[in-house]
């Protein structure tokens, strides 16, 4: 991941972007040589339907953390 990018939305304009872990290409062989699998970046959009039918099956996908009131 080279960049974090923070937004309202998708479709919105960026509101910062920074650099991130993993981007700088002269670490990328001690990146390979450390890690168990290959780097993978998925955006929430694409994890957040992998994760949410069995969260919600537990009952954690309420949008609010446990033990905390709001």
């Amino acid at each position: 991941m080279v960049s974090n990018v923070w937004a309202t939305s998708f479709a919105d304009t960026e509101i910062a972007r920074r650099k991130a872990w993993g981007g700088r290409d002269d670490l990328r062989v001690a990146y390979d040589t450390a890690s168990p699998t290959s780097l993978c970046n998925i955006g929430q959009h694409g994890l957040e339907p992998i994760l949410r039918p069995p969260a919600s099956a537990t009952g954690r996908a309420s949008g609010s953390a446990p033990n905390c009131s709001n």
